[in-house]
């Protein structure tokens, strides 16, 4: 039987509004896939000093040990602020997986009865399996106080009528003050986005500061996702990037005035195409494309913080904790892509706005 046309349907009202375009093919006139700059590199003014710098190092088109189709993809978010005085107190990065295209050319057969048969397309969405940081991790943590001491004062006296003795006051004192913790927190998580889906398809990645200490949250954030596709899919799927930013309320007033304007309108979705490993390019992982199940995400992961760690408390610099799936963090494997800023890694491991 024939093979149906790729399409990649980007040309919507909505998809005009995009900013951060794909190249297109002049052969094909269809989007060069796996584009680098995952989101942030088109921003104007301010809030090009304020804005989450996203790419995409690496992306790895291969199999699992047992020959299933996988997808190796591994970011890198810059969060340094650019502006005196501010700072990102949250950042929260959200990329989702998809299918695109009419065509899922090895498993097309499989998918044109599942068509006829009503299937949704969804099915062959990919499968976030494998993601790091998964959990939460914490790092830079401090204590500190509240509350005071209640004190109960008690006093009597004793003598014969119509004499008075006066005796000692005997005061009872009672701590009520309750230490607290707070610590830079980076959360991770896979989420199904999207209806008509059972299986997580999507990871989300928070970055909180140390709100007592006005940290900010860490400058650069090495994250991983490994994907399983369908049997026999070779077809192109879509990753869509969003990232939310807390600053200050006034810079958070005008990011939703600048959103409300369009003059921060949406990215165009990246373009992955197993079948193309020319735009791809070598990676660090050719050697592991038949076993990428086997690929150690935990090596991926990497943090760096513009200050060091808060001094004081018995804890407060005592490195970072863990909840979660992974047990420890490391740094980043492959370097190819965005830079690591120029400033101290975290030493126990593992973000669009700032500062008050």
């Amino acid at each position: 039987m024939a093979k149906p046309q790729i399409q990649i349907n980007l040309e919507t009202p909505q998809d005009l509004e995009f900013h951060l375009p794909n190249e297109i093919d002049p052969k094909t006139g269809r989007p060069l896939p796996h584009r680098k700059a995952a989101i942030g590199t088109d921003r104007k003014g301010k809030a090009r000093l304020m804005s989450v710098i996203g790419q995409m190092p690496v992306a790895v088109h291969g199999l699992s040990t047992d020959g299933e189709p996988h997808t190796l993809v591994i970011f890198e978010w810059s969060a340094a602020p650019e502006i005196q005085g501010l700072r990102f107190k949250e950042v929260v990065i959200e990329v989702s997986f998809s299918a695109e295209g009419y065509s899922r050319r090895n498993a097309e057969d499989e998918a044109a009865e599942l068509r006829r048969r009503g299937f949704n397309p969804n099915y062959w969405d990919p499968e976030v399996v494998a993601a790091v940081p998964t959990g939460t991790e914490w790092y830079h943590r401090t204590i500190r106080k509240v509350g005071g001491k209640s004190t109960l004062e008690m006093g009597f006296s004793a003598g014969f009528a119509t004499f008075v003795s006066l005796a000692p006051k005997y005061a009872m004192e009672r701590d009520t003050g309750v230490n607290l913790t707070d610590s830079i927190k980076v959360m991770g998580r896979p989420f199904v986005a999207g209806s008509n889906r059972n299986r997580p398809n999507a990871v989300r990645w928070t970055m909180l500061e140390n709100e007592s200490q006005k940290s900010g949250v860490p400058a650069y954030l090495r994250t991983a996702v490994l994907l399983k596709r369908q049997s026999d899919d070779n077809g192109i799927f879509l990753g869509r990037v969003s990232v939310e930013t807390h600053v200050s309320w006034w810079e958070d007033l005008m990011e939703k005035k600048r959103k409300l304007t369009g003059d921060v309108p949406k990215n165009e979705p990246i373009v992955f195409d197993p079948d193309d490993q020319k735009s791809v390019g070598k990676t660090p992982f050719d050697g592991m494309k038949n076993k990428l199940d086997k690929v150690d995400l935990r090596k991926e992961f990497n943090i760096v913080m513009l200050e060091a760690s808060p001094q004081g408390k018995e804890d407060e610099a005592e490195g970072a904790g863990h909840t979660g799936d992974m047990e420890d963090a490391g740094n980043g494997g492959g370097d190819e892509g965005g830079a690591e800023p120029d400033t101290e890694s975290a030493d126990t491991g593992a973000g669009d706005e700032v500062g008050e």
